[in-house]
């Protein structure tokens, strides 16, 4: 038996992109999306995994598939007439019925699921917290949950013969019940596999070694034993940060966001999510309150398109300074605030939420790194993170007032009111030239040579920067420029 695959995802829309003119103005053209139609389906029965044959129309459009009102698993759209679903733990006896968001269509047969009776072997009396139980039997891939004391575990694996599940944490240490549901064809059942006799096993933190103070970028090491089991520590109502962690060691920091001079209180830390330990009665957090309240990153280049002559080095954090790859960047897709797109006789910051039809053009080992399967939703559009622009305009009184600050380095808080009444940004992708008799006559774009500052928020975050542009090292390659360089402070 199959083990239950993960629902693929696959684009609904096809877009044909046109470039035209020397700056790739984009054309884009949507096919519009259609409901589907259902001619049949095969075969008509069988067990949870059987994989079922639809034909149809309109069939590469399919947003969800139900067999019985119940959800079944899409696998692959193989074409427009022929879809390949299957039959899940949540599927029922009934007719297949396709849907997206234009409609529906519902088969005239009716698919029938054969069911039986989950059986176990040799069960455990006890397992560990957070351990992986693998326990074997017959018709397991029609158990719908594991429960033990009440608390749902995670399935991890599951197929005919063998299932793996996650034990929940339990907070006693008296034994319980082990119990499992699933759906007998007509009603949903739960059969008690351990009455009152499985035990959950807890560890404990075990403190050898632990420091009286720790001073801000400056970590200190807690060793032991099952470190690995906290959640977190605190000094007082301050949660430190856990810099490195094991079962033996673990480094903390005061947080960079923390500017207060000193924090007395105990140490205590949390496991398990509702467990709390002190490590020491008496200890301090120290941080310099006079600290600036931002990150500095100087000299930061960022290069677009190797196609252009870049290196696709152009994904940016704000925060770290981390420049991504285009080959590394989707691990870290919500820590990007910007990214560098190439264009002729200039250079163009894309925020997440506005490089919907931009990320696929960049490329990982000659394949884009956005094939339109998914990949990418979480970065872009609706999902993308919000970050805009504005250029500080030196004759605007309340912009001079913040280009003056950041060059004479006097700013200490980075926040929405050391920017006072000044227009806030409002582009998510703002255009940078050479010189002002480059840009044109949109007089709010940036250049280098003037209006060279500029005013970056985060709304998603609500953190602020500002960015002053300083250079484009390489000249235009193919007609494009590929790299931009700058320095920028950022709000911790």
């Amino acid at each position: 038996m199959k083990v239950l695959k993960t629902i693929t995802s696959v684009v609904l829309i096809l877009l044909t992109m046109t470039f035209v003119s020397c700056d790739e103005t984009t054309t884009i053209e949507s096919q519009e999306k259609v409901a589907p139609i259902i001619d049949s389906f095969e075969p008509m029965s069988g067990v949870v995994g059987t994989q079922v044959s639809v034909t149809g129309t309109n069939l590469e459009y399919v947003d969800h598939i139900t067999v019985g009102g119940g959800e079944a698993n899409i696998l692959f759209r193989v074409n427009g007439s022929l879809l390949i679903a299957e039959i899940t733990k949540t599927s029922r006896d009934g007719k297949v019925t396709l849907i997206n968001s234009v409609g529906e269509s519902t088969s005239e047969g009716e698919f029938q699921i054969t069911y039986s009776t989950p059986k176990f072997e040799d069960l455990p009396s006890e397992a560990s917290v957070y351990s992986n139980v693998l326990v074997n039997g017959e018709n397991l891939n029609f158990v719908d949950s594991i429960m033990i004391a009440g608390i749902k575990s995670t399935i991890i694996s599951q197929t005919e013969k063998e299932i793996v599940f996650e034990v929940p944490f339990y907070d006693s240490e008296d034994p319980t019940d082990l119990a499992m549901d699933y759906y007998d064809g007509s009603a949903e059942k739960r059969v008690v596999l351990w009455d009152k006799g499985f035990v959950v096993t807890k560890k404990k933190p075990l403190i050898t070694s632990v420091p009286t103070s720790v001073t801000k970028y400056n970590p200190v090491l807690i060793e032991g034993e099952n470190l690995d089991l906290f959640d977190a520590f605190y000094v007082g109502d301050l949660k430190l940060t856990i810099i490195s962690q094991s079962s033996t060691e673990v480094f903390v920091d005061v947080p960079t966001d923390h500017f207060e001079a000193e924090v007395d209180g105990a140490l205590t830390g949390t496991y398990y999510g509702v467990k709390t330990m002190t490590l020491i009665d008496t200890f301090s957090a120290l941080a310099d309150p006079n600290e600036p309240r931002y990150y500095t990153h100087n000299n930061v280049l960022l290069s677009a398109r190797i196609k252009y002559g870049g290196t696709e080095k152009c994904f940016y954090d704000c925060e770290t300074g981390t420049i991504y790859h285009s080959c590394d960047a989707q691990g870290s897709m919500k820590q990007i605030d910007f990214f560098l797109y190439d264009q002729s006789g200039y250079v163009q910051l894309y925020a997440p939420y506005k490089a919907t039809n931009t990320v696929k053009n960049y490329k990982c080992d000659g394949v884009s790194i956005d094939p339109r399967d998914g990949t990418w939703n979480a970065f872009y559009g609706a999902e993308g993170t919000v970050t805009k622009f504005r250029v500080l305009q030196p004759d605007d009184a309340e912009d001079a007032r913040i280009i003056d600050a950041y060059n004479a380095g006097t700013i200490v808080y980075l926040n929405d009111e050391f920017f006072g009444t000044a227009a806030t940004p409002d582009t998510g992708t703002p255009k940078i030239f050479r010189t002002t008799s480059d840009k044109g006559w949109k007089s709010s774009y940036f250049a280098i040579n003037d209006y060279s500052y500029g005013w970056v928020r985060n709304e998603t975050t609500g953190k602020n920067g500002i960015i002053h542009f300083t250079e484009m090292p390489q000249e235009a390659v193919n007609g494009r420029i590929p790299e931009l360089k700058f320095d920028i402070i950022w709000q911790k």
